[in-house]
């Protein structure tokens, strides 16, 4: 399945300041809607992650996961955001590459072994 997944971030008003991230994945190819996920980030979110947060009772992934052509479209140019690219567990990547002056990030492929 091909699918779009799109990040929105908004300020949310505390302290320390935090930011609130909303990610809305559909259907790449037929536009549906698969799942949203909203969480406030602490002041610490600025990269791009395949994970999400687990608070009870998690287990790992079944089988591998695979991401090809993802590409990544900052809000305004940063030539330094492939700096906070960060594998581990087993995870691999092949060809990160940025466009327009660091505005559009692409990864050739993401492979995630199974984690059970």
């Amino acid at each position: 399945m091909k699918v779009h997944i799109e990040a929105n971030k908004a300020p949310v008003t505390e302290q320390p300041p935090a930011m609130r991230i909303k990610l809305t994945v559909t259907n790449a190819v037929i536009s549906a809607l698969l799942s949203t996920y909203a969480s406030d980030s602490g002041p610490f979110m600025r990269g791009h992650g395949t994970g999400a947060e687990c608070n009870d009772g998690c287990s790992g992934t079944i089988t591998p996961q695979t991401y090809s052509n993802t590409i990544i479209t900052l809000a305004e140019a940063d030539t330094t955001f492939g700096d906070t690219l960060g594998v581990f567990g087993g995870t691999a990547y092949t060809s990160l590459a940025s466009s327009e002056g660091g505005k559009v990030w692409t990864v050739e492929s993401i492979s995630i072994p199974a984690m059970t």
